[in-house]
């Protein structure tokens, strides 16, 4: 019984380890009080034949590799068998931060520009950043952790894209 029980579990463990983990994205940014909240999107292919809930996370977002926020999972989601989902994970940003980074600063109000049509109250505004500008400015902020699905833990290391 104990070789049927862990073959089983072999198979188990290798259906389950059938992911891919695509391109982290900002889906939305919203100003709170004390900070900025930046949701961010981040599909995970499952390929293989069982739904897979992502029950967690646990990570921080990085800019130029510093800690500017905690990332957490905003809702627990399944992944339906040979598919796609793009859980969200949200980060809260908080003044402080953004006031001790220039160039963060700027990529923020360029970012509310872009998905809220106006810049962060109380802060002055340099012309917003566009094209490859806000991508070099993009390009340093990422998303570091583990996502936890079923019983498995995927490592994440993704730089964001708008």
């Amino acid at each position: 019984w104990g070789g049927i029980i862990g073959v089983g579990f072999l198979l188990l463990r290798r259906q389950l380890g059938r992911f891919t983990v695509g391109n982290a994205s900002i889906d939305s940014l919203r100003l709170e009080p004390g900070g900025v909240l930046i949701n961010v999107k981040l599909p995970i292919v499952n390929r293989s034949d069982l739904a897979v809930p992502i029950s967690g996370f646990i990570g921080v977002l990085t800019y130029n590799g510093t800690q500017i926020g905690t990332t957490y999972l905003n809702q627990a989601t399944i992944i339906q068998p040979r598919s796609v989902s793009a859980p969200v994970f949200g980060t809260h940003i908080s003044m402080l931060s953004v006031l001790t980074s220039t160039p963060l600063l700027s990529l923020l109000n360029s970012l509310a520009q872009k998905y809220l049509g106006i810049s962060i109250p109380g802060i002055p505004t340099n012309k917003p950043l566009e094209g490859d500008a806000i991508a070099k400015y993009l390009g340093g902020l990422r998303l570091t952790g583990t996502v936890y699905a079923a019983n498995l833990s995927i490592d994440i290391d993704q730089p964001l894209t708008a």
